[in-house]
């Protein structure tokens, strides 16, 4: 952080003249987004991009993303075109080196009326102001002096979706209240159903469980899950249980999850994604770690409930929406890790929450019909 900070002060020095380039709405025709994250992150920047169109109606807007988060852009209204770039950044295997990087940022230079990165990543800033006629972001994390406009990132409890329209409050843009929102085509709801034919979503109670993020600290406890099911089953006799997430988590789920009841099925990577989101909007409830079915949940406006670690403050993550049930656990000492690999001697923060605290808040949703 020292060398970062001595970099921008004399980044701040050379580049003053950036800041002097005054930001005029009528000359945005074609804008760029840059979002080279993961699933989550790319749901929660729905309500952004509707604020984005409502702002630039008849601008051509541009989502820079990887590959594996295209089907959620194609399910986010306001969107002219997708671009593909696996960066070695943010990469879950996906890299396709800095090459690909290289010729993007060639083909692309100043190619854009607008320019806009949510992450304050600083090789974002890089791209956005090479891309860029006017480019803006956060600084915080270094290279901000490459920005035509910086956003201020507070130093207070906020959420993510608040952070991302807070670029556009930077500009003196209007914005609404951040609701998240997807819209799945119908034949998607027909393929599920197709797949899924032992349901009957009109009758049936389903509860969609999503045990596994892509950091393991996030996880539940297996034996916590074995234990959910039991006791939900036992007075719920006409219920379905489905474990969901992708085919890289049916194994783990098959292994340690017990699959003997006649109502508990595995159904991880049996679903394109878009499949996955249908069922995350007709299931009755969600019960998930900290992950993207969270979001996608919010975004079609059902309860659910969700199961956080200590990884993360909840404020930022959580899920944004009133109709949810969260619980987090914040004793060990070394809240908020975030960190990929637990950092106590035992997994304390999700060791704490007990099946039968998940049960009692499945109970209170059922007992108010809100299920």
């Amino acid at each position: 952080m020292g060398i970062i900070k001595i970099i921008d002060c004399m980044g701040d020095t050379i580049f003053f003249y950036k800041k002097r380039k005054k930001f005029n709405k009528e000359n945005i025709k074609k804008i760029l987004v840059v979002r080279l994250d993961h699933i989550g992150d790319m749901v929660l920047l729905s309500s952004f991009l509707r604020n984005l169109k409502n702002n630039f109606p008849n601008s051509e807007i541009t989502v820079l993303c990887r590959k594996m988060t295209n089907d959620v852009l194609e399910c986010i209204p306001y969107i002219d075109t997708i671009q593909i770039l696996n960066t070695p950044w943010l990469s879950r295997n996906d890299s396709e080196g800095w090459k690909s990087v290289l010729r993007y940022l060639i083909k692309h230079y100043k190619k854009y009326d607008l320019a806009i990165d949510l992450r304050g990543n600083p090789i974002h800033n890089i791209v956005v102001s090479l891309v860029g006629k006017y480019s803006i972001g956060y600084g915080c994390k270094g290279l901000g002096f490459l920005l035509n406009k910086e956003a201020i990132w507070e130093n207070k409890p906020k959420h993510v979706v608040e952070r991302n329209l807070d670029i556009l409050k930077t500009l003196n843009l209007p914005v609404d209240n951040g609701k998240l929102e997807l819209k799945v085509d119908k034949k998607y709801y027909e393929s599920l159903k197709n797949k899924l034919d032992f349901i009957n979503f009109d009758k049936d109670l389903v509860i969609l469980c999503h045990p596994i993020s892509g950091n393991k600290c996030k996880n539940w406890l297996f034996s916590y899950w074995n234990k959910l099911n039991n006791l939900i089953i036992k007075e719920n006799k006409n219920i379905i249980i489905l474990y969901g997430g992708s085919k890289n988590d049916y194994d783990d789920i098959s292994k340690n999850i017990n699959m003997h009841n006649k109502n508990i099925f595995n159904i991880a990577g049996k679903l394109s994604l878009k499949e996955y989101f249908a069922l995350i909007d007709l299931c009755d409830l969600l019960i998930s770690v900290d992950t993207f079915a969270i979001h996608v949940r919010t975004a079609f406006n059902k309860p659910l409930i969700g199961i956080y670690s200590g990884t993360n403050y909840l404020y930022e993550w959580e899920p944004y929406i009133e109709k949810k049930i969260i619980f987090q656990d914040k004793s060990c000492h070394f809240y908020p890790c975030e960190s990929f690999e637990c950092l106590a001697d035992k997994h304390i923060c999700m060791e704490n929450i007990k099946p039968e605290t998940i049960f009692k808040a499945f109970k209170k949703l059922r007992d108010n019909h809100e299920i």
